[in-house]
């Protein structure tokens, strides 16, 4: 609705109001109701991932060996090595928060 001089016009609605003690003053009131609704948005963009650097790998202490069965003409062992292992990461998360969005939406009251 654009507002011209037809909007600040004294309709029907209006009530002028004297008090006594303020016999110098006018007042008009002007009863209306106006309903909005708002929305407000805010995009938000979040990239997240994991950087792996180098890995490194120790042998701790010496191999053991150890027979687990001695079946007839057959060898079973097994090979047992303890290893460090070294695995630097770096989680990282970035946030973006961009501009807010506003909708006004005005409208008649129900």
């Amino acid at each position: 609705m654009e507002l011209g001089r037809e909007s600040f016009k004294n309709t029907e609605q209006s009530k002028p109001i004297n008090s006594g003690q303020n016999k110098h003053k006018k007042f008009v009131v002007c009863p209306t109701k106006t309903c909005e609704d708002i929305v407000v948005a805010v995009p938000v963009e979040v990239r997240a991932h994991a950087d792996v650097g180098n890995i490194v790998l120790k042998c701790k202490g010496n191999r053991i060996a150890k027979e687990t069965e001695k079946p007839k003409n057959v060898s079973k062992f097994e090979i047992i090595q303890e290893i460090s292992a070294q695995i630097p990461i770096e989680f990282v998360a970035e946030v973006e928060v961009k501009d807010e969005r506003v909708n006004f939406d005005v409208h008649e009251c129900k």
